[in-house]
């Protein structure tokens, strides 16, 4: 049986079947080159795209950031801004073209930078332009400035003057011509800086040659504003009266009258101004001639006090100095003489002593001119040669002003002591007053000696010195003192010389801030502040004495 031979439309649907899947074949091709060709493209455009980025971030350090950015240089430094920008375009734009990977990239970003560079360098030769008329014009004003200061070097010499006003008049010339002023405003310009250039040859005159400031000012004076001449002219006017009343000051005090002829004198002088000022004068210096009389009386006071302070007696003072004190200070010199040689003890009052330390904190300048010999006789020797020293150091100019201030301190905490125990301390006080005041004050000192003594080379702190004032005013009690022998309450500053007080107070007495001191202190250490811990602390805080129930039951 032979061959079966294909039927002519089997024959045809093959040959449809094989020219549709070359065709097939063709479109995947192009769909395969179009989609490669898609991811070239955006292959570039990415690529472009951070270059350009890259470039522009570039672009904004060099252009805007920092103190040496283009665009932030002023004055000269901004010279050649726009030639140093084309270079640095160049080559930063070739640095990035030489980076991309094709043509097609680089004519890409090549384009983009072309939109872009114009706006650029305009904006830079803009900048370079602004700032080459900013130093044009301040190298004018430095003309005008130099100029001006030589002629006030030299305010003298008219050739210099002369000179240096032709050289501001030109420089300001071109400096109105650059900067494109109208006729009014240069006009102005030029009345400004011509009153500021008299001016100062008229304020360097002035002072050793009035007339010649005055004579100057009238010839230029056409020159300047109408504010500049009045204040040049209440300048002449107020130098003409200084010297004009400091001469008649100083010839009626060379005239050695008495300090009421001296002012009536002055107060003769026709012209109002020169008057008042000749009558401030006066007075000034009667002030200075008191002040200073004053200032030679106490250093002669205290040479006598000290003379007798090494030696025990007058003897020993010379008799200029001895034939210059007055009879009520020569008496009071002999009984102090008397009692340093004598060995009498003085009981300091305390309250002499506290207004003397208070009077030099607070008023040096009285505490350093006062006759302090009226007081010796009040003062212990500790306390007399304190006080001594002090006003040595005054009239030696010598001030301490941290020892100064903790004067003020401690007189005050213990002024607030006595208000806070009603003791009136003040000059209304009554004798019983005074004489509590004092006696507290003293116990004070006494306390404040021992922690001294304890505490050798060192400056007590002041919450350390209240503690010390505040003990002073705790109330104890003195059993049998009282009516019937009733037992009475007193301060410890009264109580405790006697041998048997005692403090009989409980924890609700205390004081608040010690109170809540100890019980922070007791919490602090992890222990129940009761009110039997926290009042045997306070007790020994403030070395009290116990009730004597309290003593036995020990």
């Amino acid at each position: 049986m032979g061959a079966r031979p294909i039927a002519q439309s089997s024959r045809g649907v093959t040959r449809v079947r094989t020219g549709a899947i070359e065709s097939a074949t063709a479109d995947f091709g192009n769909q395969v080159a179009d989609l490669g060709q898609e991811i070239q493209r955006r292959n570039d455009v990415e690529k472009v795209s951070q270059a350009i980025t890259q470039f522009e971030d570039e672009q904004r350090q060099y252009l805007v950031e920092g103190e040496d950015a283009v665009l932030n240089r002023s004055g000269d430094r901004a010279k050649g801004a726009l030639k140093s920008t084309e270079d640095w375009w160049e080559s930063t734009s070739n640095k990035y073209v030489a980076d991309l990977d094709n043509p097609a990239q680089q004519r890409t970003f090549q384009e983009t930078l072309r939109r872009q560079r114009q706006s650029v360098l305009n904006t830079v030769a803009r900048h370079e332009s602004k700032q080459s008329e900013i130093a044009f014009g301040n190298t004018l004003e430095a003309r005008i400035s130099t100029a001006t200061d030589r002629a006030a070097a030299l305010p003298a010499s008219p050739e210099i003057v002369n000179q240096s006003k032709a050289e501001v008049l030109d420089a300001l010339s071109t400096l109105g011509k650059s900067r494109g002023w109208s006729p009014e405003v240069m006009q102005a310009k030029r009345a400004e800086t011509l009153s500021n250039f008299h001016g100062r040859q008229i304020e360097a005159l002035i002072d050793d040659n009035p007339d010649a400031a005055e004579t100057y000012f009238k010839a230029n004076q056409g020159d300047m504003t109408a504010a500049a001449r009045a204040k040049i002219e209440s300048t002449i006017e107020s130098e003409t009266i200084r010297r004009r009343s400091q001469g008649m000051a100083d010839s009626i005090m060379n005239e050695g009258l008495g300090a009421e002829d001296s002012l009536k004198r002055a107060r003769g002088i026709r012209d109002p101004k020169v008057r008042d000022e000749v009558v401030s004068r006066i007075r000034s210096r009667l002030n200075e001639r008191e002040s200073f009389a004053k200032n030679e009386r106490s250093k002669l006071l205290l040479q006598v006090t000290n003379f007798i302070e090494e030696t025990g007696s007058i003897d020993n003072v010379p008799a200029e100095i001895w034939g210059s004190l007055s009879v009520t200070e020569r008496n009071r010199f002999q009984k102090y003489a008397e009692d340093i040689s004598t060995g009498r003890p003085v009981k300091t009052d305390w309250n002499v002593f506290y207004d003397l330390s208070q009077m030099r904190a607070e008023n040096p300048g009285e505490f350093r001119n006062t006759d302090l010999s009226p007081y010796f006789r009040k003062l212990g020797d500790a306390e007399r040669k304190q006080v001594i020293g002090w006003q040595s150091s005054l009239l030696e100019g010598e001030r301490n002003a941290g020892e100064e201030a903790w004067v003020q301190t401690k007189t005050s905490i213990v002024n607030e002591a006595l208000t806070s125990m009603g003791v009136d301390y003040g000059k209304t006080a009554g004798q019983d007053e005074a004489k509590r005041a004092a006696s507290f004050r003293g116990a004070v000192e006494n306390q404040l000696s021992i922690w001294q003594s304890e505490n050798p080379g060192r400056k007590i702190p002041p919450d350390e010195f209240r503690r010390i004032v505040d003990r002073q005013t705790i109330s104890v009690t003195l059993p049998d003192r009282g009516i019937f022998g009733r037992d009475i309450e007193a301060p410890l500053f009264e109580a405790e010389s006697a041998p048997d007080w005692y403090f009989s107070g409980d924890a609700d007495d205390l004081p608040e801030q010690d109170r809540f001191e100890i019980e922070s202190a007791l919490e602090a250490q992890g222990l129940t502040p009761t009110p039997e811990l926290i009042l045997e602390i306070y007790i020994k805080a403030n070395d009290l004495n116990r009730p004597p129930a309290e003593d036995e039951g020990e």
